[in-house]
């Protein structure tokens, strides 16, 4: 972790899709309102557009043999960075500020899992609690065959 990090590609990158990631969050936007969707012309506009956009990170994100949302990320953070100091994000500086987002999303993630795992223990209570009613019907229908026929 000594030296800068240096990496002509990507900073290409960052600042050839600057614009992309900016539009993007519009399109997404208009996608989920109700008037939108109901006019399947322009919702096929937007979707298309959107598709266009996502397809400029993705075909990028290729040739820098990493995932298009690890792209969209790193320009979302260096846009944020030019938005702030009107200057180009250093890289070693994005790769703290990536760090800082993978440390957050960690947490998150493990966050949503201590969710599973407590919503999983009410599930199988709830289970649990459907096969003791269904036990109980079960028991009386018997009950009540053996009247019919004792």
């Amino acid at each position: 972790m000594s030296g800068p990090i240096v990496d002509p590609d990507l900073v290409r990158a960052l600042d050839e899709l600057r614009m992309v990631v900016e539009r993007l969050p519009q399109f997404e936007e208009q996608m989920i309102l109700p008037t939108i969707r109901q006019h399947s012309k322009q919702f096929e506009h937007v979707m298309s557009v959107r598709a266009g956009l996502l397809d400029a990170i993705s075909g990028r994100a290729k040739q820098l043999h990493m995932r298009p949302g690890t792209l969209r990320l790193m320009v979302e953070l260096s846009n944020d960075y030019r938005t702030k100091t009107r200057r180009r994000i250093p890289l070693d500086h994005l790769r703290r500020q990536t760090s800082t987002v993978l440390e957050a999303m960690k947490r998150r993630s493990l966050q949503a899992q201590a969710d599973f795992a407590i919503a999983e223990v009410a599930m199988k209570a709830a289970a649990e609690a459907v096969n003791e009613a269904r036990d109980g019907v079960q028991y009386l229908d018997a009950s009540r065959a053996e009247v019919a026929h004792g």
